[in-house]
């Protein structure tokens, strides 16, 4: 168990101010033209990816959480998040069961009957970009539900917040967080986030792309703000009962049925096997 200090999310002002976007295909998309191959909705939709799954990208993680525990590369949260005193992890909010992640939140005896909450990361297996894809789902709303990145060493921002449900079951956020000040690049989806749902992000050095069910929802083109540390993959819920949001009425659960990481794979350089011959003219 680890004590995950994440430090803020963004204000409820900032979503009810911010700019909404709508999931489409991109302009002229085929089922080759994007990374993420729109056959995902369907054909990976509860079968975990396999190493092929992704052209131009090599398998290098992925899970359907068999059995009634969580593999070795994951470490589960305990203690308070940083940022919300009023929250609080719990380790046994963290349950694998039926070929599933639940996260789960609920008021514990074992913390004097508080919300209690889920969270785990793959603190020890930090990745500088690469695509990340998770297939999850809500109960309800209350806990906020995230999908993120965060610096493996602790020294936030940056972090790439895949998708925040900022308490709802009706619409989710990503977040650019960048800079000493906490700056931050936002959107609001609105989207039904209690049916199953896989989120992604690929990152690289140049581009930030988010996506959902296949569909790119957002792009970051600036390199000043892109991450360029190593982060983990970190799933977790959250209450901020003390500001009166994020608050749940009644036990609610984020379920996850599977993870899959990639790394982009570096072009190959094919020699010509056949070089042309000099013939030299000797004078004679």
């Amino acid at each position: 168990m680890i004590a995950r200090f994440r430090r803020t999310t963004v204000g409820l002002l900032a979503l009810l101010t911010g700019a909404s976007a709508t999931v489409v295909a991109p302009a002229g998309a085929s089922p080759l033209s994007h990374a993420v191959r729109f056959v995902w909705v369907s054909k990976f939709a509860n079968v975990v990816p396999g190493a092929t799954a992704l052209p131009g990208y090599r398998l290098v993680y992925r899970t359907g959480f068999p059995g009634a525990t969580l593999d070795s590369t994951w470490d589960v949260y305990g203690g308070k998040p940083g940022g919300d005193p009023g929250a609080q992890f719990g380790p046994t909010h963290v349950v694998v069961a039926n070929n599933m992640l639940q996260l789960k939140t609920y008021r514990d005896p074992a913390y004097g009957d508080n919300w209690v909450t889920g969270g785990i990361c793959q603190c020890n297996r930090p990745a500088a970009f690469g695509a990340f894809f998770v297939r999850s789902r809500v109960t309800g709303p209350g806990p906020n539900a995230t999908e993120l990145l965060f610096p493996a060493d602790n020294s936030w921002p940056p972090e790439i917040d895949i998708n925040e449900s900022m308490g709802f079951d009706t619409l989710t956020t990503r977040t650019l967080h960048f800079g000493p000040q906490n700056h931050g690049v936002f959107r609001v989806l609105p989207i039904d986030l209690t049916k199953w749902h896989t989120w992604g992000v690929e990152w690289s050095r140049t581009k930030l792309v988010y996506l959902v069910d296949g569909y790119v929802w957002g792009v970051i083109t600036d390199p000043a703000l892109i991450p360029r540390i190593k982060m983990t993959l970190d799933l977790q819920t959250t209450t901020n009962c003390l500001k009166v949001r994020e608050c749940p009425t009644g036990p609610q659960t984020m379920e996850v049925k599977w993870v899959a990481e990639f790394t982009k794979v570096a072009p190959t350089r094919h020699r010509n096997a056949k070089h042309p011959v000099v013939v030299k003219r000797v004078a004679t």
